[in-house]
């Protein structure tokens, strides 16, 4: 290792480019994680050397920040590829990826601000300055993406990084400079958009979306970002606000406009209509781009569940509360998965031996759609958006069904949850499940939804895959006897389907 001594002590060994080349080879060959915490490693020690020239810093991160990427795209690919991570496993994936983003955001941070410690400095280093500041939003909003896959809770310091960025380069009138996305890319991007592409997904409520729906939504933003607008100025087509100055969190505008000189405004209203289209194209097709997922193409199904719900929050027409939320403090019985809601309304029918422990939550606010409850103690590994839930509210004797629709972490043992109510009077019945002819001796147990199946169409809660295309379900009650037949699936979760059935009711 080459020794050169500056201001009284050893430089950093990452200096001298041989040494340089054979840490990254040595890198390149351990496995991903251990590769990521090296980097990491490398990446933190840079950034806190104060001794260091800002070509070389700018120089030797580049270089860590590049090699970080195949490592990351294999963790993250087996991160949302595999259906059910333990906790240990969730820990170990997510925890590398986190962790060398918020050290390349760091480093990144140092050297484009290291550039432009005004406004002045920053317009004469500008084609250094705005490269680096593009990377570090990249990186920041990398790190904002994998906290809201674990669902929070957000670290305020990644607001205030990302404003003072922009800020700087806003300040310097370089925010609207367009660089390469990357070395060879033939795509351009600005400091400006990477910002609005950060404060859009932060006003999208990804709390509601599953960890790889939350990707395809990082991704759309992406694809789109060029249609989002920033502007000092309040427009009617920009129904959110972003304080640059203060460093706080996107909202969205109620009333009159803020004022501040560190205020910006922002919407999405020309990239709605390029995600309409693209909604029309996928939906037609059934097929959706190659890059929308980290391994294989991604369902058609679920990149239209995420267009829609991105769709809902890029429209400059914001769709008030279907139902007015009402604020109260009670307690709430919850069990869980499909087998924990058949222990719940019929004991008998439930195939576990092995009942569902059941949780005390705490209702904050309730709705005719739902309610918002805070989760004392997060239950281990099952609480996931999409859930089904059973729930009795205190003093009541009926179950309701509902399931997870969002969920935000207070901290590591409790979290927020919203609730959508799918029945009010669910009842668990036992069908015969036929096909052509045949029709079987033993019961498969599902949940009506509407307990008094009296229109042509009626949802049924069903364990995954009972109802396949061609199966009839048998009800046989209260002398008559009810033949549904599977339409569609309308939803679905960890271990279950709602499947909407046409039925065919004749008396015995």
């Amino acid at each position: 290792m080459l020794k050169v001594f500056s201001r009284g002590r050893a430089a950093h060994p990452l200096l001298d480019e041989k040494e340089r080349v054979r840490v990254l080879q040595d890198i390149a060959a351990l496995e991903s994680h251990r590769a990521l915490g090296e980097l990491s490693r490398w990446l933190r020690s840079v950034t806190g050397d104060d001794g260091m020239r800002d070509e070389s810093r700018a120089e030797i991160v580049s270089a860590l920040h590049a090699a970080g990427r195949v490592p990351v795209r294999m963790l993250a690919r087996e991160y949302l590829a595999t259906a059910r991570l333990t906790k240990q496993q969730e820990e170990h994936l997510w925890g590398g990826i986190h962790g060398f983003y918020a050290a390349t955001s760091a480093a990144l941070m140092r050297c484009a601000l290291g550039f432009a410690p005004d406004a002045s400095k920053a317009v004469a280093q500008k084609g250094r300055v705005v490269p680096l500041a593009v990377q570090a939003m990249r990186a920041l909003g990398a790190q904002l993406k994998w906290e809201y896959m674990r669902y929070g809770p957000v670290d305020p310091s990644i607001w205030a990084n990302v404003a003072r960025v922009y800020g700087r380069l806003d300040g310097a009138g370089i925010a609207r400079t367009a660089v390469r996305e990357s070395a060879g890319s033939p795509t351009r991007t600005t400091t400006e958009q990477e910002f609005a592409r950060i404060a859009m997904l932060g006003v999208c409520s990804l709390g509601s979306l599953l960890p790889a729906q939350i990707d395809t939504a990082d991704r759309l933003a992406g694809r789109f970002a060029r249609g989002f607008h920033v502007s000092p100025d309040p427009d009617d087509e920009m129904p959110y606000q972003i304080d640059v100055a203060n460093g706080t969190p996107p909202v969205r505008r109620v009333g009159g406009a803020a004022e501040g000189p560190g205020v910006r405004y922002f919407g999405a209203e020309r990239a709605h209509e390029r995600l309409r289209a693209l909604r029309e194209e996928v939906a037609a097709n059934g097929e959706t781009p190659d890059d929308f997922a980290p391994g294989a193409p991604a369902p058609a199904e679920t990149v239209l569940e995420v267009i829609d719900h991105l769709a809902h929050y890029w429209t400059s027409h914001l769709a008030s509360r279907k139902h007015p939320r009402h604020g109260i403090k009670s307690r709430l019985t919850v069990t869980w998965g499909f087998e924990g809601v058949i222990d719940a309304l019929d004991p008998q029918s439930s195939l576990s031996f092995e009942k569902n422990p059941m949780e005390s939550w705490i209702v904050e606010n309730a709705s005719a759609g739902g309610v918002g409850a805070l989760v004392p103690s997060i239950p281990g590994e099952w609480l996931r958006v999409g859930c089904l839930v059973a729930m009795r509210p205190e003093g009541g004797r009926r179950w309701l069904l509902g399931t997870v629709k969002r969920l935000t972490r207070i901290d590591e043992s409790s979290a927020q949850v919203g609730i959508q109510t799918l029945a009010r009077a669910p009842n668990a019945v036992d069908f015969r499940l036929q096909s052509g002819n045949t029709t079987s001796l033993s019961t498969e147990t599902g949940v009506l939804l509407d307990p008094g199946y009296t229109e042509a169409e009626v949802p049924v809660v069903l364990r995954s895959g009972i109802g396949e295309p061609g199966r009839t379900l048998v009800l046989e009650r209260e002398g008559r006897r009810t033949q549904l037949l599977p339409i569609a699936v309308s939803a679905r979760g960890p271990g279950y389907e709602i499947v909407r059935c046409r039925q065919l009711v004749r008396s015995e």
